[in-house]
């Protein structure tokens, strides 16, 4: 029988198989969840990373293409800043040899200017990490972002020219080969009138699995380098290549069946004690057109020294530490 104690799982009635001291392992695995060049190593074919507003990513492949959409180098961020800010050892099953990784981290995201409003988005997250000792790798990872930040996010992207990158992708050769005749004669024009009728996100959690914009914001990108993603933004139901359809009904995973109240009430209050943040929802908008202007004779040196810190602190880069190490990209 599986009984809960606090946030560690145990088995009675059995004799176990694993030690806590056995989760050291992991530390040797340094895992970086946007180290793409080793996602073979953490995962395997199996493996499901899973975020409630946007659904599940099986393999190693399907779970890379995900990160990218939010990582640096995603066609919708102009640089991005991570660090964790608390990480522990959460959970453990002695039977399974399964140990559980959480950690907390705080963001701050440059939105691309061109494509998107161009503000900078700042925000909290939870990444949970299941290793297993026995196959010395990672079958799940559950990802917690915040409903405002979900949403506040996909307000970002609420712009023509995003919403005109989607269509140019939906109509482009690709996907007009990859849908058939289920695309019908759309033009770029009428794609993007009916694109914008389509509500952001879904619900009081800020879904972006059902037939939303910010669905299409997520598969455009992916489309853009992989066909099997055109059934996905079609804005009529199409089946992909392994017939399921995506962007029309929700899954409704909610991030209570992932994570605890108590891992989510921590998650708020490291927020609001941040001055990154400031507040509970996990999510702040800075305005790019807000500039901060020195009201003293150093002000040229000031706003150098600014200039620099920004630069230097907010790079094409995914910063982090201890369990996740930190991974930069140019």
């Amino acid at each position: 029988m599986l009984v809960l104690l606090g946030s560690f799982v145990t088995v009675r009635g059995q004799g176990p198989q694993f030690t806590p001291e056995q989760c050291g392992a992991f530390v040797l695995l340094q895992f970086d969840i946007f180290n793409y060049d080793a996602f073979t190593t953490y995962f395997d074919d199996s493996s499901v990373l899973t975020l409630a507003q946007t659904g599940s990513y099986k393999g190693p492949s399907a779970i890379e293409e995900y990160l990218r959409f939010a990582d640096a180098e995603s066609a919708w961020i102009g640089a991005k800043e991570r660090q964790i800010v608390a990480e522990e050892l959460t959970g453990f099953d002695p039977f399974t040899g399964t140990c559980v990784f959480s950690s907390y981290a705080l963001a701050s995201v440059i939105m691309e200017e061109k494509l998107t409003k161009g503000d900078t988005f700042n925000t909290g997250s939870i990444t949970k990490v299941f290793y297993s000792i026995p196959t010395n790798n990672i079958p799940v990872v559950h990802i917690y972002l915040p409903p405002q930040s979900m949403i506040g996010l996909n307000e970002q992207l609420d712009t023509d020219e995003a919403r005109a990158l989607v269509c140019s992708i939906l109509t482009n050769p690709t996907c007009e080969a990859a849908l058939g005749t289920t695309s019908g004669d759309l033009s770029q024009t009428d794609c993007e009138t009916e694109l914008a009728k389509l509500a952001l996100t879904e619900g009081d959690e800020g879904y972006i699995d059902s037939n939303t914009q910010g669905c299409r914001f997520l598969h455009a990108v992916l489309a853009e380098t992989n066909g099997f993603h055109c059934a996905h933004i079609s804005l009529d139901p199409a089946e992909d290549p392994l017939g399921n359809i995506k962007c029309q009904v929700s899954e409704d995973i909610l991030p209570t069946d992932l994570f605890t109240d108590v891992e989510i009430d921590r998650i708020s209050q490291i927020c609001a004690a941040s001055d990154l943040i400031g507040n509970p929802s996990c999510a702040r908008v800075i305005p790019k057109k807000i500039m901060i202007i020195p009201s003293s004779s150093s002000s040229s040196s000031s706003s150098s020294s600014l200039k620099s810190s920004k630069s230097s602190k907010l790079s094409k880069s995914s910063k982090s530490s201890k369990f996740f190490k930190s991974s930069k990209k140019s």
